[in-house]
Parts: C-alpha cells; structure tokens; sequence
C-alpha cells in the first residue's frame, strides 16, 4: 500500500550540530495498541452487512495506544543500523520497512525477552510489556510517527493516519459477517 506524505506535517529532523541520538525521540516514535484496546470499535458493518475498518485519528493514537520509551527504539536502532544518518535521512517507507523487520525479531527486538537462540536478553522490557499490557513484535494497528507522520501498521502495508477518524475499503458482505 502506497502512503501519501501529509503536507502539513512539520519534520523534526534533529540539525546536524546535535547527534542524532538525542533528536530520535521526537523524531521516530512507536505507540503499541493494548491487548484489550481492540474490537468492535474500530470496525463497522454498513446496511449491507458490508466490513469497514475505521483508522483512529492521531490523536486517539497518542492517548490510547502505549508508547515504546525512547530509550528502546534508540538502542535498537544503534545496535543495528550502521548507517543511522542515512538511514533518518531515508524515505519514509523505507524506515517504516526497516523498524517492522527490528521489531519482528528476537534477536533485533529491544522489546523481546528472548533471542533467536532462546537466551533470556539483560536488555528486556518485559516488565513494561506486561504492565502496558501490550505485546512485542510489531503487529497490525501499531503505529510509528516519523517526524509528526503517523502510520498505522495495516493489514497489508502502512496507512497514514489523519487529525479525523477515517474510513477503510469497505470489504464483503452479509456472508462475511458472524451474526
């Protein structure tokens, strides 16, 4: 899925004469939905029993969802990108690809409790995975804001969210629905 940039977002690109590390914070944010945070509200069914998915605003986004501590993402990022100057500097797709490659596996996931080869990681979250009730690898409807654009991971592809709710594709009909 193709995203469109939102031509009003304000990039926040650190300037060259800070490092980069202590600009990522508010330049990549990753927000994670909550166990519980999901079902009927952000899915409706219209008059012909037709699916709709309804993308929460930005701001649902940052009250609700739970974000992934500044901390995480920058030691992630440094342990595993050798090019982090590029790699900011990179479209957005690009950076969105390569996050949802870190945060899907063990050995490269700051979030996860384990590596590939099932040894507990000193660096762990677990404790705040379980107290935000949220989960580690990067699943549909996270979200990640690079400078002020946010992206709902989607079913297929990255959705830019807007300040409103919006509406998906509707999807089927009256068959598809467990009534």
């Amino acid at each position: 899925m193709e995203t469109k940039a939102n031509p009003n977002a304000q990039p926040r690109m650190p300037s060259e004469d800070d490092p980069m590390i202590d600009g990522w914070e508010s330049y990549i944010e990753i927000y994670y939905t909550s166990r519980s945070r999901f079902g009927d509200r952000f899915t409706d069914y219209d008059a012909d029993n037709c699916f709709q998915k309804i993308y929460p605003s930005i701001q649902e986004v940052i009250e609700e969802w739970k974000q992934v501590p500044s901390f995480a993402i920058k030691d992630m990022i440094t342990d595993n990108i050798e090019n982090i100057d590029g790699f900011l500097q990179a479209p957005n797709q690009e950076i969105l690809h390569t996050l949802f490659i870190l945060m899907n596996d063990y050995d490269t996931n700051i979030l996860a409790g384990f590596d590939n080869n099932n040894e507990q990681k000193m660096d762990n979250l677990q404790a705040w995975v379980q107290e935000k009730q949220t989960h580690t690898s990067m699943s549909v409807n996270d979200v990640i804001a690079i400078g002020g654009q946010f992206y709902l991971c989607d079913d297929i592809g990255w959705y830019e969210l807007h300040t409103t709710p919006t509406l998906g594709k509707k999807i089927g009909g009256g068959r598809y629905r467990n009534t």
